[in-house]
């Protein structure tokens, strides 16, 4: 009866423990060259700036349909003020965060773009180390 009783609290402990969610930890730091582009769209929980890169990354999208011409974009978190000028290049260090990718709520967006990854800018700088 003991041994039927041991199963059973081993059965349920491991079921339990299978049901808990699994949270997806943050990306490593990547330094790159970016280009802001524009705010990403309207109506969005947490403020998202389009910034588009000269190569693709683990991290960015590309949403052109020209192969021979590609276009590397992604929407940043955090991105400093003194960089939100149109055609502004700059380099930054970047993660993804997916926990904090999914409290963000977007809107609408208007733009002419297809989706970006949210990443989050962690600093700025003149070159990358």
């Amino acid at each position: 009866m003991n041994k039927l009783f041991i199963y059973i609290l081993l059965l349920t402990s491991g079921f339990f423990a299978s049901c808990e969610e699994k949270i997806e930890a943050r990306s490593e730091t990547q330094c790159l060259q970016a280009k802001f582009i524009s705010k990403y769209c309207n109506g969005t929980s947490e403020p998202l700036y389009l910034v588009k890169f000269p190569s693709p990354t683990s991290l960015t999208k590309n949403y052109s349909g020209d192969d021979a011409n590609p276009t590397y974009v992604a929407a940043m978190l955090d991105l400093p003020e003194s960089v939100q000028i149109n055609d502004t290049t700059f380099y930054m260090q970047i993660y993804r965060d997916p926990q904090r990718e999914s409290k963000v709520i977007i809107g609408i967006c208007t733009a002419n773009f297809g989706p970006a990854s949210i990443l989050v800018c962690e600093g700025v700088s003149q070159s990358c180390p």
